[in-house]
């Protein structure tokens, strides 16, 4: 890949507005990759700000350069051969802000921190997702939740490039056509840029309380001690993923140093050198035995770059 058009598009930029990005060549996505898998991005960009995020975005879509966004690569399957093309990585674009009972969050804020946030103002609500390695931008993406609650329940409104229109379009909470691991996000080509939530205000040491037991449940049941992107499939219906793969006799299963947690058989774990192909031969091969056994087809719940 070319990326000299892109680092003229920085340079010029960051002379006409100030430093609005990082940028990295050859960048090693296992470092921004929670399965710590991964070939080299051709460049890496973090931009600093919505404003330079959506005239990056503007320009490559213009100039159809291949690019990926993404936020704490948390459900991300990175290829082994690396991405020819520019990730747009937005931690840095994590400011957020509360008025009264309503949130507003940046898309690279984790939704572990602006939980912790809320409960020290008493703001109920985010509970449940404390513990969500997720930023905002991939957790209204992907409607990511957990024990019955997920990020749809408080959402408002969310702030978004439209890629096809190539403009920022706001949308309710009823316009975003959310389901389970799901939002129209997925439908169309659109990113997340902010978003705006409803909390409700509640007891402090309660909601605390609630936090901490979530965390637990977290620790004692997911191999939070190994690099992994969290539950591999999606619920199937009237079923649990993580039981149809034990069920199948899968738990300890390895392909190279992937491997079917024996704690936890819906998520796959790095135990130390694992490649992308391992992790993507590990899927096929869970996929095949748990339909063979059950009948049930997996679908993945992870992304692959």
């Amino acid at each position: 890949m070319n990326i000299t058009p892109i680092l003229d598009f920085i340079s010029d930029y960051n002379n006409k507005n100030g430093i609005s990005f990082d940028w990295y060549q050859g960048y090693p996505m296992s470092r921004c990759c929670s399965f710590k898998i991964g070939g080299n991005a051709s460049i890496a960009i973090f931009p600093y700000s919505i404003n330079s995020f959506e005239s990056l975005i503007g320009f490559l879509l213009q100039d159809k350069i291949l690019f990926k966004v993404i936020g704490n690569g948390t459900n991300l399957v990175p290829s082994d051969i690396g991405f020819d093309g520019a990730l747009l990585i937005t931690k840095k674009m994590n400011s957020f802000s509360f008025t009264d009972t309503s949130l507003n969050a940046e898309c690279g804020a984790g939704i572990t921190l602006l939980a912790k946030k809320a409960c020290e103002l008493s703001l109920s609500g985010l509970e449940k997702l404390y513990g969500i390695p997720a930023t905002v931008g991939g957790g209204v993406y992907m409607n990511c939740g957990a024990y019955n609650s997920q990020i749809s329940d408080m959402l408002v409104s969310a702030r978004c490039y439209h890629h096809e229109k190539k403009q920022i379009v706001t949308y309710s909470n009823s316009e975003m056509n959310f389901s389970y691991r799901h939002s129209r996000c997925k439908e169309e080509h659109i990113t997340v840029l902010s978003a705006e939530f409803c909390l409700s205000r509640g007891n402090k040491d309660e909601i605390l309380s609630l936090m901490e037991e979530v965390m637990a449940k977290r620790k004692a049941s997911q191999p939070l001690e190994f690099p992994n992107a969290g539950s591999i499939f999606k619920r199937p219906e009237n079923n649990f993923a993580g039981k149809l793969i034990e069920d199948a006799g899968l738990k300890g299963y390895k392909v190279g140093d992937a491997m079917v947690s024996p704690k936890h058989a819906g998520f796959i774990v790095n135990c130390g050198k694992a490649t992308s192909d391992d992790v993507c031969e590990l899927i096929k091969y869970i996929k095949n035995t748990v339909y063979e056994k059950s009948g049930v087809s997996l679908e993945c719940e992870v992304e692959f770059l």
